[in-house]
């Protein structure tokens, strides 16, 4: 039975249900995080502790939304992108508790509310496919000789950052699930130079088998001072002993190009590698072998839309030599005359 325009029911109450069922049901504490922190910012901004969840309109998400592009991320407005994925999370959360409708399993809202609020996200400018190039890895692992942390016993802090490099590239995982996949069985590691990410920490909800190629990148992940079971790249949080957060790891990674005077155009960015990873594959092997290593599903239109679709390829620069070569004799021969002169 819904339950329309519940007067006992308040915004600070239903976002506490909503995070809770959120914890419980969601496997990704990143997601969960962000979540948390988009909820409590609306609350602030829009004056929400005291209100009802039905006063709640549409006319409260563009405030937060008009506030919020106010705000500033190390003295650079926010981008769409970002203020999209935190739409995103407060549509879904409203919509949770709108009118009880067959969606599927575990899909069901609470019908707390006849009229959800909404509001549409912004136009974004779809980013370009970067490719790290050989030139920045080279700047990049001589930063690494100078960097002063991570402190782990028995690994410099170059030997870490040289391994999380190679590998977020041979990988082309995302950075949580680099900084979280497990060190296999020396059976595996070393005779099948394999590693498997499991599907609580795949975005897909599914596992993934991923090969290291060559024996060398084998022995250079085993100077790495883990053990099996534990997160390859050995760095974790002192206090909690989970792995470390995603936002240390990058800032971290940001900071020792920049004190080794690396320019910003040239510094290596995380997300970066796993475009790095998929382009290289695309062009050197085939669509459906990077769609694979990027953990996409065989009919995502993900990897054609993102990295195939915007980068100039060998083969696009080939194609334009040989339409070019079709017509060039035609219009470059000397003493052209009209028809019938």
């Amino acid at each position: 039975m819904q339950h329309f325009q519940d007067e006992e029911l308040f915004w600070s109450v239903y976002r506490d249900m909503y995070l809770q069922t959120l914890e419980t049901r969601n496997s990704s504490d990143v997601h969960f995080h962000n979540t948390r922190r988009t909820l409590d910012r609306f609350t602030r901004y829009c004056h929400c502790a005291t209100k009802r969840l039905s006063e709640i309109t549409d006319y409260d998400l563009e405030e937060y939304l008009r506030l919020r592009k106010k705000d500033t991320w190390r003295g650079k407005p926010i981008k769409n992108v970002s203020l999209n994925n935190e739409i995103k999370m407060l549509n879904t959360c409203f919509a949770k508790a709108g009118p009880k409708e067959a969606r599927g399993p575990g899909r069901a809202n609470y019908g707390f509310v006849e009229h959800p609020p909404f509001i549409n996200k912004l136009t974004e400018e779809e980013p370009e496919p970067h490719v790290v190039t050989k030139e920045q890895i080279e700047k990049f692992s001589i930063a690494a000789s100078f960097a002063k942390t991570p402190n782990i016993p028995d690994c410099s802090p170059a030997q870490f950052w040289r391994a999380a490099l190679l590998l977020a590239i041979v990988t082309g995982l995302r950075r949580s699930s680099l900084l979280k996949i497990e060190r296999p069985s020396d059976e595996v590691l070393i005779e099948q130079r394999e590693l498997l990410l499991p599907a609580s920490i795949h975005k897909t909800k599914n596992y993934l088998r991923i090969p290291l190629g060559s024996s060398e990148v084998v022995e250079f992940l085993l100077q790495l001072p883990t053990v099996e079971g534990e997160p390859i790249l050995p760095w974790k949080n002192s206090r909690t002993g989970e792995p470390l957060s995603l936002g240390h790891f990058s800032n971290t990674m940001a900071r020792i190009q920049r004190e080794a005077g690396i320019s910003d155009e040239d510094r290596i960015v995380t997300k970066h590698l796993r475009s790095t990873a998929g382009t290289i594959i695309c062009e050197e092997f085939n669509d459906d072998t990077a769609r694979k290593r990027l953990g996409h599903s065989p009919t995502s239109k993900t990897f054609v839309k993102h990295y195939k679709a915007k980068r100039i390829s060998q083969k696009d620069r080939e194609a334009s030599e040989v339409l070019g070569n079709y017509v060039l004799p035609h219009v470059t021969k000397p003493n052209l005359s009209l028809f019938g002169a």
